[in-house]
């Protein structure tokens, strides 16, 4: 049981953090280069 839940929660939190990071820097450099015609360049 410890060495499941080791491994998972240890596999969780690291993965987690990694993504977490780039996925909000990704959505905040997509909106902000893509501010001024955000809708032209999605469409």
């Amino acid at each position: 049981e410890i060495s499941s839940c080791e491994g998972g929660h240890e596999a969780s939190p690291p993965e987690d953090v990694p993504t977490q990071p780039p996925v909000l820097t990704k959505m905040v450099v997509e909106p902000k280069p893509h501010g001024e015609s955000p809708n032209e360049d999605q469409r």
